[in-house]
């Protein structure tokens, strides 16, 4: 259902004691995980699986009704899009272009603890990696509930 994307190995809707609601095992290629190398296709694929647990909850219980149990998996799909547009260069609207290292953002290293950090871009860019890193999410938010939406009897099945 997800091109360019790991096959499910094992899928856990248990809830269990460390807080995750449930989980879900891949079995990556061997290639990508010899060469740690990933096409743009693969993390917006990774977008979308991420976020297919809380889009899970919202159309089989409806959206008074989530719970807490994606709030890593959100946090993990903020993370993913901020690396795309900020160290991968993955966007075409603020270009090919490293706004930040993986180093960045530790009290580590000579960094003052609690200071925040001048950027050395100025905010129209800044602004425009915000604007990239939600249309990335919100996109892959569409194409996660479209995804379950026209399969929603294997959704009732898992």
């Amino acid at each position: 259902l997800i091109p360019d994307y790991d096959q499910v190995q094992k899928i856990s809707i248990i809830p269990r004691s460390n807080g995750a609601g449930g989980l879900t095992f891949f079995s990556p290629e061997e290639a990508r995980l010899e060469s740690g190398l990933y096409s743009k296709q693969y993390l917006e694929s990774q977008l979308v699986v991420a976020l297919g647990g809380r889009v899970a909850e919202e159309i089989v219980f409806g959206e008074d009704l989530v719970t807490t149990g994606a709030s890593s998996d959100l946090d993990h799909v903020a993370g993913i899009a901020k690396q795309m547009v900020k160290e991968f260069g993955m966007s075409n609207l603020v270009g090919p272009i490293a706004l930040s290292s993986p180093s960045e953002g530790g009290p580590f290293m000579g960094r003052e603890l609690g200071l925040r950090q001048r950027s050395q871009w100025g905010s129209k860019l800044m602004g425009l990696v915000d604007s990239e890193v939600e249309r990335l999410v919100n996109n892959a938010y569409v194409n996660a509930k479209m995804i379950l939406t026209e399969n929603i009897e294997l959704l009732h099945h898992v």
